[in-house]
């Protein structure tokens, strides 16, 4: 569980509200923010066998147990799972999270139940029925284990914005973390400085209109069409939220939106926030949320003047032949467009990162090249999010590939480390540093798809790697951003009052 899931802070707020006594507990198996992490996210060392057994025994003592994770780290689950059932078997154990919904079928081989789609008013409704020992196999929204037989309960209908606006603020400073040797303790400052930097991550609004073959959102879609459609709160329930969470942690400096799709929020919304922000928040915020069919420049702008001084942007590739096959929303020149729109504005704030997907067995040379080119190509200053394509269960992009016949290596394998080939190489190179036109060309020229690289280059590769991130933290440091990585060394900035309320970049 990363500590910044807002979704599992939700839930267990919303368990407080009715059982004041309700434990939340986070497990961390790994920290993907640390800097050796970053430049070796094979090397990671995640829980040992006596981990497992120190959180199971912890935890037996509760009657009901809920767990949350993605597909990464479902297997710590269901090892957790295993050693509690060996300790307490009349433990109820709910199994709720992405993993949950994408792969009902193999969450309910362990646990008792499993949420299969938004559990905010339907998991309290759990937690009543158990309380009052009546029947609870029939809450919509959940699958549950009888003995051998298991019974699929219909999907409950999707929050409404309405819904959304009485939901309680996400917990944030009563929760436990796992330490090991420790045990679980109160969390502390120190905890968020190592996870989430000066950071408060949260997400605002719910759904996507895009299927995009490698995510988690076409089988939300598949399972309610309305997740298609944008939700969210009012306006001044997520400055409420903000508010709230600084009040209680003053060194929050910045607050990160990872909301899917935040810049396809309508216009006369994000004015409104816009206005809202700059006269009750007053912080530096960035938004992880950019799609390039709806970046618009007045949008941008409008952000940009309450305070937005960082932006995601998901690209994946070069090739409109590929953005085909991942089903991105895309038509000849998009991405282009929308990397000049932000590009524009890449001198007032942090520069820009640009998501891309390396490894993909189906490209041809042409693929990659034009993958490389787009970055050669790009308004400068930026920055890369890049990952190799991992195949995530019951998502379009694996049945695509079980039709090619092709296999990747599943998301609980990491996606952060990209084989050491030429092309890639290339890549982290050209996003480092533009190169001459003439030798640009030249090096194109050896590049090979993923199924033919045979060679490769490891030490150049971890060498433009550092060059990259070196230069990527230094972006960070100019702009006293300290959002992601360096909490404690923000944390001291912080306390001399170098960075936060007053450090929002106004244009």
């Amino acid at each position: 569980m990363i500590l910044s899931h807002s979704g599992f802070r939700l839930i267990g707020a919303i368990s407080r509200e009715s059982y004041p006594h309700t434990r939340v507990n986070f497990v961390v198996p790994r920290n993907f923010r640390r800097i050796n992490s970053i430049l070796n996210p094979d090397g990671m060392k995640g829980l040992s066998d006596s981990d497992i057994c120190s959180i199971a025994e912890e935890l037996i003592e509760d009657d009901v147990i809920g767990l949350a994770c993605m597909t990464e780290d479902a297997a710590v689950v269901k090892w957790l799972i295993n050693r509690i059932r060996s300790l307490n078997s009349k433990a109820i154990i709910v199994w709720g999270g992405v993993h949950a919904i994408l792969a009902p079928e193999d969450a309910i081989a362990h646990a008792d139940a499993v949420c299969t789609n938004e559990g905010e008013k339907t998991f309290p409704k759990l937690l009543e029925r158990l309380e009052a020992g009546k029947d609870y196999r029939n809450v919509e929204g959940f699958w549950f284990r009888d003995g051998e037989n298991i019974i699929k309960g219909p999907f409950s209908p999707l929050l409404t914005p309405s819904d959304m606006d009485n939901l309680p603020h996400p917990l944030y400073g009563t929760e436990q973390i796992y330490q090991p040797g420790v045990g679980f303790r109160l969390i502390a400052v120190g905890d968020y400085l190592d996870f989430d930097a000066l950071s408060y991550n949260t997400v605002w609004s719910r759904g996507c209109p895009f299927r995009c073959s490698y995510c988690a959102n076409v089988a939300f879609m598949d399972i309610d069409r309305g997740y298609g459609k944008i939700r969210h709160s009012s306006v001044s329930h997520i400055i409420d939220e903000v508010v709230s969470a600084v009040s209680r942690n003053p060194h929050i400096s910045f607050v990160a939106f990872h909301d899917d799709c935040f810049i396809s929020l309508p216009e006369e919304v994000l004015r409104e926030f816009s206005a809202a922000w700059q006269q009750s928040v007053g912080l530096p915020f960035i938004i992880h949320g950019l799609t390039p069919a709806h970046v618009r420049h007045e949008k941008i702008k409008i952000l940009r003047t309450a305070g937005l001084t960082r932006v995601r942007m998901g690209i994946q590739s070069g090739s409109d032949r590929i953005l085909k096959f991942y089903g991105r929303p895309n038509r000849p020149g998009l991405v282009k467009e929308a990397i000049q729109i932000v590009g524009a504005f890449a001198k007032e704030m942090i520069p820009p990162a640009y998501d891309i997907i390396l490894d993909n067995p189906i490209e041809t040379k042409e693929d990659v090249e034009a993958t490389i080119r787009l970055v050669q190509e790009m308004p400068r200053p930026f920055t890369l999010n890049i990952f190799a394509l991992r195949n995530i269960p019951n998502t379009e992009l694996g049945r695509q590939l079980d039709e090619l016949d092709f296999e990747i290596e599943g998301i609980e394998q990491g996606y952060t480390s990209v084989r050491p080939t030429f092309a890639n190489m290339l890549l982290y190179l050209v996003a480092f540093a533009r190169l001459p036109g003439p030798l640009f060309e030249w090096l194109l020229g050896f590049v090979k798809p993923y199924r033919e690289s045979t060679q490769t280059f490891s030490p150049l590769l971890t060498l433009f790697m550092v060059l990259f991130f070196v230069r990527r933290a230094a972006q960070h440091f100019l702009f006293l951003d300290f959002s992601v990585v360096f909490g404690r060394l923000g944390y001291l900035l912080w306390k001399f009052r170098i960075v936060g309320r007053k450090r929002c970049l106004n244009p």
